[in-house]
């Protein structure tokens, strides 16, 4: 995993595609441990939980050249993928790529998602009915059913 705090200059932290997936599933992880603690760790463990998930998501879609993850991809004069200027795909259609064999064919073993209706229904509930919530949060009273938490978990940790 490359993340690196430079020990000459603790100013700086490499973070990677790779490393920055593991350590969101790290942090789930810490925050389902640390339930108990308080309560609110549920929320930080489905937002770290669903950035964990597109990560590698995103990871196993993307090429040798940078390409199969944007919605809208912009290159530079010489070919190269803009990353500044290109807009990465949604978290659901990166679930939706990675069943696709087409799409996921592009290394010696790789496979598509076997996905069903328990880990669409995982995926789409993570997605729209926590991450979503939390992040682009509104000022309500919300009250949620720690099972509806647990629930999720099986089928996501599947996709990962």
């Amino acid at each position: 995993m490359n993340i690196n705090i430079y020990p000459e200059n603790s100013k700086f932290l490499e973070v990677d595609e790779k490393g920055n997936a593991i350590d969101s599933l790290n942090k789930a992880l810490y925050f389902l441990e640390n339930i108990e603690k308080d309560s609110y760790n549920w929320k930080w463990f489905a937002i770290a939980l669903h950035h964990s998930t597109y990560s590698f998501m995103l990871l196993s879609l993307t090429k040798t050249d940078l390409s199969g993850i944007w919605k809208s991809e912009k290159r530079s004069p010489e070919g190269y993928i803009d990353i500044e200027n290109s807009e990465l795909i949604s978290f659901m259609e990166a679930f939706r790529r990675i069943q696709k064999p087409e799409l996921m064919k592009h290394f010696i073993n790789s496979k598509p998602f076997n996905a069903n209706t328990q880990h669409e229904r995982a995926m789409r509930y993570l997605n729209d009915r926590l991450r979503n919530l939390f992040v682009h949060y509104k000022p309500i009273s919300w009250i949620i059913y720690y099972q509806c938490f647990i629930n999720i978990v099986e089928p996501v940790l599947e996709v990962i």
